[in-house]
């Protein structure tokens, strides 16, 4: 996805915090959540968390955190939390 979106994912780790889904789900399924640091345009960006919102495997955007890259004003950082 990050790649059709022409973004870069910098480095990605997984949470260090455990979640569980309420009754009856739980039984079911187990959260895993993830963060990423990605560099990318705005509009790069963007698209890429609408494929991520509307993927079929139910991913979901947590927390979204973008700042500009002081070495390149048309590129920033984002930090992405995704459960």
């Amino acid at each position: 996805m990050a790649t059709d979106s022409r973004v870069d994912v910098l480095a990605s780790k997984p949470f260090s915090e455990k979640t569980l889904f309420n009754a009856p789900y739980n039984l079911t399924y187990q959260p895993s959540g993830y963060e990423f640091t990605m560099l990318g345009g705005y509009h790069d960006l963007g698209d890429l968390v609408s494929r991520i919102e509307s993927n079929e495997k139910l991913l979901r955007i947590q927390s979204l955190e973008i700042v500009s890259d002081e070495k390149s004003p048309d590129r920033h950082v984002a930090e992405l939390k995704l459960w």
